[in-house]
């Protein structure tokens, strides 16, 4: 149908503002099968460690969180919580902080008198040495227009206490973004940032391509001097770290015609010793489509890269396939397949319910959504997100050894209608 390009396009401008398709009607949540996460807890000492808080966290995207191996838990701050309006805009962006327990699949709001404040697209990183959550970056706009105010602050969560700090650095630090990407480098004790948005105007991209990294224990910003063809500046693109070989790699995003595309689907990577980028490989045949949004993280025990969802600019737009990425063959496979387009959208926001292929083994598709990795069980967590249908609220986890998703929580809103309770009611993809 060739009006499907068209009608994908418009749905990723309304993407890049932060805006989805209507939301899916509510689903009560039921009990999970038990994941990796759960090792540890078993029988009467699971039970009496669990209270069930009854508090659930509105479907958010654009968030920022780590995975607390220690105490098992993902905390998560910020994001957009605001649903579309019959596809208009309606952001709202949020300020609050969340514990999810992975063993009692439960969660909890904390209360906190002197955070950040109220900020979306920034990047965290779990800072390994400093038991703490370390959160840079963002904006914030009051209102539906204007200028957005940008952020190049740094923020410190305390796991063991749940208190914030702001933190007083040293040096020029980078200037205030949006959309980057970060990772914690164990060996330094640092976080790297790569690239993100520096543009406060909400209908324009003014994509980076510089590398910063903050001391955590000095607190001293350095820019990173690179040598050879770096990557083109980006924003919307993920990064992930070999710790042992001390490379940064970055995939993907979208440059300054990130509302529309085309995205980019190229992998690099930074020799952190030589500060040489390194083209890995090129989008095309046999790689994950080009797109924004996705997660990646290094699989430290198979020395390869493990993809996640994000939106391409073709005629699907999100994502639920899994990928890896070889760095020895620098080959690219398809752990779990893209989903494929069976009927096309006959107009904007509208999909037949069997739009695509759905594979029930995986995430609904998506985009924007938290990925982290928790090391104490080998295993990738991924909260919430955008979706077809709107904000998602669900919580899922990879193993990395097995290569396999468990949901661990069932979504609330945002979920395809043939994947909940009222298959048989389906009319449209967002029931």
């Amino acid at each position: 149908m060739k009006t499907v390009p068209r009608i994908r396009a418009r749905h990723l401008v309304l993407l890049a503002l932060g805006v989805t398709a209507s939301a899916c009607s509510s689903k009560t949540e039921t009990p999970a099968a038990p994941t990796k996460a759960d090792a540890g807890r078993t029988g009467d000492d699971a039970a009496a460690a669990c209270i069930d808080t009854g508090e659930h966290p509105a479907a958010r995207d654009e968030v920022m969180g780590v995975v607390d191996p220690k105490r098992g838990k993902v905390l998560f701050f910020g994001g957009n919580t605001g649903v579309p309006k019959q596809c208009n805009p309606a952001p709202v962006p949020n300020g609050d902080l969340w514990s999810y327990d992975m063993a009692c699949k439960s969660f909890k709001k904390i209360a906190f008198p002197d955070g950040p404040g109220i900020r979306t697209r920034g990047a965290a990183v779990l800072d390994v040495a400093g038991d703490r959550m370390i959160v840079f970056g963002g904006r914030f706009r009051a209102g539906t227009s204007g200028a957005y105010t940008l952020y190049n602050e740094t923020w410190a969560l305390d796991l063991a206490t749940l208190s914030w700090q702001k933190l007083d650095t040293t040096g020029t630090p980078p200037a205030g973004r949006t959309s980057l990407a970060a990772v914690y480098r164990a060996d330094t004790n640092e976080m790297l940032i790569f690239g993100g948005n520096s543009s406060t105007n909400g209908l324009a991209f003014t994509p980076l391509a510089d590398v910063w990294a903050l001391d955590l224990k000095t607190r001293a910003w350095r820019q990173i001097p690179t040598t050879g063809t770096p990557p083109a500046a980006r924003l919307f693109h993920s990064a992930a770290l070999d710790p042992g070989k001390k490379r940064l790699y970055v995939y993907g995003g979208g440059d300054a015609n990130a509302f529309t595309g085309p995205f980019l689907g190229d992998l690099w990577s930074l020799d952190l010793g030589a500060g040489a980028w390194n083209l890995e490989a090129s989008a095309g045949a046999g790689a994950p489509a080009a797109r924004i949004n996705a997660s990646m993280t290094f699989d430290a025990k198979a020395g390869r890269l493990v993809l996640f969802g994000g939106h391409d600019d073709g005629v699907v737009g999100n994502n639920n396939d899994t990928w890896a990425f070889d760095p020895a063959s620098r080959k690219w496979t398809a752990i779990v397949p893209p989903e494929k387009m069976v009927k096309p959208s006959p107009a904007f926001c509208v999909f037949p319910p069997d739009f695509t292929t759905t594979n029930l083994a995986a995430p609904d598709r998506r985009s924007a959504h938290l990925a982290a990795v928790d090391t104490a069980h080998d295993a990738w967590i991924v909260f919430g997100g955008t979706t077809d249908c709107g904000l998602i609220d669900d919580v899922w986890s990879f193993d990395l050894g097995t290569s396999g998703w468990t949901r661990a929580t069932k979504a609330r809103v945002g979920e395809a209608c043939l994947r909940g309770d009222n298959k048989a009611q389906c009319s449209t993809l967002c029931q």
